[in-house]
C-alpha cells in the first residue's frame, strides 16, 4: 500500500473533522491578518502622528474605512478594542483548531492500531514463525503513533499554508514589488533548510531501526527469562540491551538537535531578509512621503508576523521527513497482499 494511499484511507472517514479544522485555521489566519493590519494605524494615532492613507493600497483603506465614520474622541478606543477582540477571536479559532486536530490524531491512532490487530488475528500462523514478535509490537506501538502524527501534520500543513497565503495576499495588496523581493529572499531560507530536512529523513530511519532492535531484544529476554537465569547470562543480556538503549537515545537526540536547528536558522535568515527588504522599501516608497509611515510600517509588521509561519513550515517539512520511514513501515505492515491470510470456512462448528 503506497504511503499516500494509507494516509488517505484512514483520514477518509473523518471529512467533517478535517473540514472543520481547516475552516477554523482559515478563520484564525483571517483574524490574524486583519488584526495585524490595524495595529500600526492605532499605534501612530496613540503617539499623535497624523495618518494619511490617501495613497494607501485599497486593502488598508477597506480595513480602516469602517472606523472613519466614528466620532473622533471614540475612534481610537474602538479601534484598540477591535484589535483586542480580533486577536481574541484568532486565538480562540487556533485553540479550537488544535483541539479538533488533536482529537483527529487520536482517532487515527486508534483506527490504525485496530486495523493492525485485526490483520494480525487473521494472518496464518506461518507468518509468526518468520516474524519477530518484538518487531510486531514496535510496529503496533511506536511506528503507528508516528504515522498518525504524520497525518495530523498534514492538517497542520494545510492550515499553515492557508495562513501564509492570507499574509502573502495582504503583502501583495500593499506592495507587489516588495513582495516579489521578499518571496525570493525567503525562498533562500527554505533552500538553506533543505540540508537539515534531508538529515531528518536519515535520522528518522535510524530511529525506527533502533526502536525495532530494542523492542525485539527486550521481548526476547523476557520471553526466555528462564533460560537466561538458568545459564547465568543476566549481565550479558543487560549489557546488550543497555547498548541498544544508549544507541536509541543518541539517535533520538541527534534527530531532535537537527530539527531544533531549523527554527533559529530560519529566524536568522528571515531577519536578514527583512533588513534587506527595508533597504529596498526606501527606493520603492520614496515618492509616497505622506503615507510612508503607515504603509511601510504595516508592510514590515505583516512581514514580521509572517516569518514565524515560514519557520513552522520548514519544521513541518522536517517532521514529515523524519516520520516518512514510519509511514512506509506501517503501510507495508497493513498491506494484505504480501501476507498469508487464513481463509474462513463456510461450515459452522457445532460440536
Amino acid at each position: 500500500m503506497p504511503k499516500n494511499q494509507l494516509l488517505l484511507k484512514f483520514a477518509k472517514p473523518y471529512p467533517g473533522l478535517i473540514i472543520f479544522t481547516i475552516l477554523l485555521g482559515f478563520s484564525g489566519a483571517l483574524f490574524n491578518g486583519v488584526g495585524t493590519a490595524l495595529i500600526v494605524p492605532v499605534i501612530l494615532k496613540i503617539v499623535g502622528q497624523e495618518i494619511n492613507l490617501s495613497n494607501a493600497p485599497s486593502v488598508l483603506k477597506l480595513i480602516i474605512e469602517p472606523f472613519d465614520y466614528l466620532p473622533e474622541h471614540y475612534r481610537l478606543w474602538i479601534m484598540t478594542g477591535s484589535i483586542l477582540f480580533i486577536i481574541i477571536l484568532k486565538n480562540l479559532a487556533s485553540y479550537a483548531s488544535n483541539l479538533v486536530s488533536s482529537s483527529l490524531t487520536r482517532k487515527l491512532t486508534a483506527d490504525i492500531r485496530e486495523a493492525g490487530i485485526k490483520l494480525l488475528l487473521e494472518i496464518d500462523i506461518d507468518y509468526y514463525a518468520k516474524t519477530k514478535i518484538g518487531d510486531l509490537i514496535n510496529r503496533i506501538g511506536g511506528e503507528v503513533s508516528r504515522t498518525a502524527s504524520a497525518i495530523g501534520n498534514v492538517i497542520k500543513l494545510i492550515i499553515l499554508v492557508i495562513t501564509i497565503l492570507v499574509f502573502v495576499g495582504l503583502l501583495l495588496s500593499i506592495s507587489w514589488k516588495l513582495t516579489i523581493a521578499a518571496t525570493f529572499l525567503l525562498s533562500l531560507v527554505t533552500l538553506v533548510n533543505q540540508y537539515a530536512i534531508t538529515r531528518s529523513r536519515k535520522f528518522g530511519k535510524l530511529l525506527s531501526d533502533m526502536s525495532r532492535a530494542y523492542s525485539i531484544a527486550v521481548l526476547e529476554v523476557f520471553s526466555g527469562i528462564r533460560l537466561v537465569k538458568a545459564t547465568g547470562n543476566e549481565e550479558k543480556e543487560y549489557k546488550k540491551i543497555q547498548k541498544l538503549i544508549r544507541d536509541r537515545e543518541r539517535s533520538d537526540f541527534q534527530s531532535q538537535a537537527n530539527s531544533a536547528a531549523i527554527t533559529p536558522l530560519s529566524e536568522v535568515m528571515g531577519i536578514t531578509s527583512l533588513l534587506l527588504i527595508i533597504v529596498l522599501s526606501k527606493a520603492i516608497f520614496q515618492e509616497q512621503i505622506t503615507a510612508i509611515s503607515t504603509i511601510l510600517l504595516t508592510y514590515l509588521l505583516v512581514l514580521l508576523r509572517l516569518l514565524p509561519f515560514i519557520s513552522q513550515l520548514n519544521s513541518l517539512r522536517s517532521s514529515f521527513a523524519n516520520t516518512s520511514t514510519s509511514v512506509s513501515i506501517v503501510a507495508d505492515f497493513l498491506n494484505r497482499a504480501n501476507k498469508p491470510l487464513m481463509k474462513n470456512g463456510s461450515i459452522t462448528y457445532k460440536k
